[in-house]
């Protein structure tokens, strides 16, 4: 109780004496003293220093006549009292202030960072990336990352990406570099730009990233390097449920080689995904399954092709072009006998 009593008696002295200090300071003021006026509040700001109007007063003063060093140490201060309360407003006013100063701390940024998450992800991601920048200046490569993964999630940008897996390599988190990398690779994509540096970087830092690996894979046959794409993707395009985004380049590959056989599961996936763009590879799949006499391969494919032509009224133009094929191919009778059957059906419908 007793000390109590002193605690209280203690304070309120101080409250007296700053409130004279601020007095003193206030006619310093009056009289043109700025300076003098400066020195008295910072006196009564150790008496007080949670008196968030006398920061900001001193700090406007300090500005005022151009004492930089002491106006940002102010501002530090109430920026960080500001944060540390919520009291969003105030932060942001200060933070500007702040910035435009370049006198930043980045602990303190990243905390308004989260505090402006509920309100603005655009704040809160210009904040985080203020606060990387400003790790990564002071050599904390650990806290830099964080701010930069931070900021990807309130506002996705190409070059965020890239510098999440610059340091991620570094920090030697493969699992994390790919994916950045990766992201990387899709926004390249969107730009119509080269990604396949990209996807091998992603690959490289994480084999099992299932998109690292298809990417990578898609890059490889960019490149004119099918056998290797093909060892890369037979994995994932082999299995009964395989994706499509495996399968598709995984037959591209195979077709590069003249794998017909191998490809021909996979092609009509490929036809159904874009008709126009891949009926010429559905006709060299036929072709090359005759040349190898696997008729009993090509006549279901034809006979498929055959379906999709009726169905969408250009019957005579499947007939046309299936009498061009077998015209350049190796004889087969029995798929001369189904373009006899095709034409005489023809007629009976007529």
């Amino acid at each position: 109780m007793c000390a109590r009593l002193q605690g209280s008696l203690k304070s309120q002295a101080a409250m007296a004496d700053a409130t004279r200090i601020i007095d003193r300071a206030e006619r310093l003021l009056e009289k043109g003293k700025p300076e003098l006026a400066l020195a008295e509040f910072r006196a009564a700001i150790e008496l007080q220093p949670d008196n968030e109007a006398l920061l900001q007063k001193a700090a406007d003063l300090a500005l005022s006549i151009g004492k930089l060093g002491i106006a940002s140490d102010l501002l530090r201060r109430l920026f960080a009292m500001a944060v540390e309360s919520k009291q969003l407003g105030n932060s942001a006013v200060v933070f500007r202030k702040l910035q435009r100063m370049k006198a930043l701390e980045p602990e303190v940024v990243r905390r308004y960072a989260e505090l402006c998450e509920s309100t603005s992800r655009k704040d809160a991601a210009e904040a985080y990336r203020i606060a990387f920048q400003e790790f990564h200046r002071l050599g904390d490569p650990r806290r830099a990352l964080d701010c930069i993964t931070q900021a990807l999630k309130m506002d996705p940008r190409l070059e965020d990406y890239r510098e999440q897996a610059r340091i991620s390599e570094a920090l030697h988190e493969p699992a994390l570099a790919a994916e950045a990398l990766v992201h990387t690779g899709v926004i390249l994509e969107r730009m119509s730009q080269d990604a396949s540096e990209a996807y091998a970087r992603a690959y490289a830092n994480d084999p099992s990233n299932l998109a690292a690996c298809l990417g990578h894979g898609r890059g490889l046959i960019a490149q004119d390097r099918p056998a290797e794409a093909i060892e890369l993707l037979k994995p994932l395009a082999t299995y009964p449920s395989s994706p499509e985004e495996a399968r598709e380049p995984y037959a591209i590959a195979l077709l590069a080689m003249g794998r017909v056989e191998e490809a021909e599961p996979f092609v009509w996936g490929l036809f159904e995904r874009n008709p126009a763009a891949n009926l010429a590879v559905i006709h060299s799949v036929i072709g090359g399954l005759l040349d190898r006499d696997r008729v009993d391969r090509a006549l279901p494919l034809a006979r498929r092709l055959e379906e999709f032509f009726r169905k969408a009224g250009r019957r005579g133009e499947f007939m046309y072009d299936m009498a061009q094929l077998a015209g350049k191919r190796k004889p087969s009778i029995a798929f001369v006998e189904y373009l006899a059957e095709l034409y005489n059906s023809a007629n009976r419908e007529a």
